[in-house]
């Protein structure tokens, strides 16, 4: 998933320097405005424009229009412009292909990951006294 979101993400700040080409977004300005919507029916990704208005100098709404056209990537579904968020959904064929070929790539690996190797691992556990009430 975080691949797809990358490439979404790189579209995305080519969109936003073509509507103004002196802006310096780049993709992981992107990836870090990148929301999860309240309710799916909302879409999968949400990009609020109201963080790019003062540098785009534009109305939120106008951002999410001209963002919601511009995306052509094949792994999006579906793009829509609601009240200034520039809602997602994600194209289900590209999503299984792309998770499916990694899971075929990594075998018995997929889903693992190197992160904490090498590093200390701390385990605390409560003993609490149970004479008395129990609190933080």
């Amino acid at each position: 998933m975080q691949k797809i979101k990358e490439l979404i993400a790189k579209e995305i700040a080519s969109g936003i320097v073509k509507i103004n080409p002196e802006c310096a977004i780049t993709e992981n300005d992107v990836l870090g405005m990148f929301e999860y919507p309240p309710d799916n029916s909302l879409g999968d990704i949400a990009l609020p424009c109201f963080k790019l208005s003062k540098t785009l100098r534009m109305a939120p709404v106008k951002i999410a229009d001209a963002l919601a056209s511009s995306l052509t990537s094949e792994a999006v579904g579906k793009a829509a412009a609601v009240n200034g968020y520039l809602n997602i959904f994600i194209n289900n064929e590209f999503l299984c292909k792309d998770i499916l070929s990694e899971i075929l790539e990594k075998k018995e690996r997929y889903g693992s990951c190197n992160e904490g190797e090498g590093k200390t691992v701390v385990l605390d556990y409560s003993s609490p006294n149970v004479a008395k009430p129990f609190h933080i």
